[in-house]
């Protein structure tokens, strides 16, 4: 994206969007309860926090097989959101609470809406490069050293113990970017974000605004290789399958999300706006009440700017940041930049951890805190392009 595409958004570029992440609930032993009603062949082992499983073999005899699920972890994230001059930088922090049983090894989010181009595409082989051979690792390797050099424009390897990748999906404008540890090292040194420890650095530039979307954090275990192992008939098989389907826990970030209209037309950003605010009722980042009010408000926006009545379009602004900030102690137009890291300070006790599902009787904030930043910064971007070309 060209630099004339950001007009006079010096009150948009200003804006450090330093959000404070939620995760879900911290992983917790199952209670007595719980454990009472395990089917036969189940047990908790509470030294190693893993479930154990008594696998009958062929021969008569009873194989003990632990499993420790990938979701135990605790993971809790930042993102500081810059404008670089031809577009932003999301930098996300990453911390394990201490109360995780995992360290982390995986990390990866969907950016839902991008500008993709030059996306280097594996092309089939010709007939005559017979696979394996000389000549088709060459050109694997003439393929990878272009996807490594692209990917190397929108996304950093944050530490050299972490690879760094951007897979466009096909047919799709959107990519996922994903990060993960290097496991072939040492036993002695194994590079996961282990409880209590975190992870900076780890990087995206984009020219796109931001959405509020999930990232999913993976963690590892040295039993990982006992999935083929677990039962797969009688009373414990559901249970095991169900272990192993808890791969991932998920916190809420901002990423690139919506594809600044070209040539600008506000009306159209608040159409892309309106597309990507549908998805958040899917990811649990708003409940049914607020959804419908944020369309309502949006819609609204939507109607003042097409009629280029300019205290109109501020009074509307208003009226959806207003519901932006609602239930989100600090957060205002003046102090959009600011809120506590829990990421720096694990057991800050002025954060309050707001959790990925809501409760609809509003007992928790109807909108996710990722979510009404996501909202307030293209409401904001809105305007203070409106200000300038309906004062023309």
């Amino acid at each position: 994206m060209k630099n004339q595409n950001w007009p006079v958004l010096a009150a948009v570029v200003a804006l450090a969007l330093v959000v404070c992440l939620p995760t879900t609930a911290q992983p917790v032993e199952p209670t007595l309860a719980e454990i009472a009603a395990l089917p036969q062949g189940v047990r908790w082992d509470r030294v190693g926090k893993r479930w154990i499983y008594s696998v009958p073999q062929e021969n008569g005899t009873v194989q003990e097989v632990p499993y420790t699920p990938r979701n135990s972890t605790a993971p809790r994230a930042s993102t500081k959101l810059r404008f670089e001059g031809a577009g932003f930088e999301y930098s996300y922090k990453l911390l394990n609470h201490k109360s995780a049983s995992l360290g982390i090894r995986r990390l990866a989010l969907r950016a839902p809406s991008l500008e993709v181009r030059d996306n280097p595409v594996r092309a089939r082989n010709p007939p005559e490069v017979q696979p394996g051979s000389p000549e088709s690792w060459a050109l694997f390797d003439a393929w990878k050293a272009k996807k490594i050099a692209y990917q190397a424009r929108y996304m950093n390897q944050p530490d050299k113990e972490w690879l760094a990748e951007m897979d466009v999906t096909p047919g799709e404008s959107a990519a996922w970017f994903s990060w993960a540890s290097v496991m072939d090292v040492p036993k002695d040194h194994k590079p996961l974000i282990e409880p209590g420890k975190k992870l900076k650095n780890i990087n995206i530039f984009r020219p796109e605004l931001p959405g509020a979307v999930l990232m999913w954090v993976s963690g590892w275990t040295m039993d990982m290789g006992n999935l083929a192992l677990l039962p797969a008939e009688g009373p414990a098989a559901e249970h095991a399958a169900e272990a192993s389907r808890n791969r991932y826990r998920e916190v809420a970030v901002l990423a690139p999300a919506i594809i600044v209209p070209q040539p600008y037309s506000g009306v159209e950003h608040l159409r892309r706006l309106t597309t990507h605010v549908s998805t958040w009722p899917t990811n649990n980042l708003v409940n049914p009440e607020a959804f419908a009010n944020i369309n309502e408000l949006l819609a609204a926006y939507s109607t003042a700017l097409a009629s280029r009545d300019l205290p109109r379009v501020r009074d509307a602004a208003k009226a959806l940041l207003t519901r932006s900030f609602l239930n989100h102690a600090g957060l205002d137009h003046k102090k959009i930049d600011e809120d506590d890291d829990d990421v720096d300070d694990e057991d800050n006790a002025k954060v309050k951890h707001e959790p990925i599902t809501l409760n609809p009787t509003g007992a928790e904030p109807p909108i996710h805190r990722v979510a009404s930043r996501a909202l307030a910064f293209n409401v904001l971007y809105v305007l203070t392009r409106a200000e300038v070309e309906l004062k023309k």
